[in-house]
């Protein structure tokens, strides 16, 4: 049944050929855990997305020259709405959500493994899920996932350390905050975004095309976007840990830095995770 005039969707799609886009159907999470491979690719974009959020909300209140500034005492302004939102979300969300990329990507061979299994008379275990040994040496993207969550564990240190800095009784020295906070984000930026190149790559099957969008094949390719918003959420990020190494740093320098660092980046990882989903509802698009 349909609105008057409407033509169902169903024979739209038998006329013209195209099939039909979801957007929100990865909401419908029991649609994707029918087998290990989906269950993590859907667990890695709600990872990458929500955890976003996390980093949004602290990169906004790092707008405000009161909250930044208040960070001489435990539960400050600054604690709650720019230090604990960041470790939540690098620690229970993007540290975990790459983690399970390396899972994903030691496990793109296993229907190959078992069709050789089968092939051989089905001798010996059955090929399963690498969960415990995701170990896959010859996949590039599995190296790029494994140098990514080193890249995530230096987030969890730096964002833990930024909010220690103002708890801790003992005064830090300068070399001290640098290497705790800036430089353990400098390499997670940059890990990140060394990570970030291969997916591109592949995403385009290009070692040039991937980063931005020069042709009408890009603007319409799904997986592009895809790897290009993880890639620029990670030069954004990268800006950020630059500027304070810059000691005399203005408010206005610092508010250029959240807005074109951690704010944009945050944007760009969200929406790699929403694109990671939309790949995951819509197979026909990849």
């Amino acid at each position: 049944m349909c609105r008057k005039g409407r033509t169902p969707y169903h024979e739209i799609s038998k006329l013209t050929g195209k099939e039909k886009f979801y957007f929100w159907d990865w909401v419908k999470f029991w649609k994707y855990h029918h087998t290990p491979q989906q269950a993590v690719s859907w667990w890695i974009a709600w990872c990458f997305l929500f955890g976003s959020v996390f980093f949004l909300m602290a990169a906004c209140s790092s707008l405000s020259h009161k909250v930044y500034t208040d960070q001489t005492h435990r539960a400050s302004e600054y604690d709650w709405l720019d230090g604990y939102p960041a470790v939540f979300g690098a620690c229970f969300f993007f540290w975990p959500g790459v983690w399970l990329m390396v899972i994903e990507n030691a496990n793109t061979d296993l229907e190959m493994r078992r069709h050789n299994w089968r092939v051989h008379g089905e001798k010996g275990r059955k090929p399963g899920f690498r969960w415990l040994l995701p170990v896959k040496v010859n996949n590039l993207l599995w190296w790029a996932s494994l140098l990514m969550f080193t890249g995530a564990t230096a987030f969890n240190v730096s964002t833990i350390a930024s909010c220690l800095l103002g708890d801790v009784p003992e005064d830090w020295t300068t070399s001290q905050e640098q290497w705790w906070i800036y430089f353990t984000l400098t390499y997670g930026s940059a890990a990140f975004i060394g990570a970030s190149i291969p997916f591109c790559w592949d995403g385009t099957h290009s070692f040039w095309r991937g980063y931005f969008p020069f042709t009408a094949r890009e603007w319409k390719s799904l997986p592009f976007w895809v790897n290009a918003w993880q890639l620029w959420g990670s030069i954004g990020f990268l800006i950020s840990s630059a500027v304070p190494y810059k000691t005399d740093i203005t408010w206005k320098g610092q508010i250029l830095q959240v807005i074109f660092g951690n704010l944009i980046g945050s944007v760009w990882f969200g929406l790699n995770g929403y694109g990671l989903f939309l790949e995951l509802s819509n197979p026909q698009m990849t």
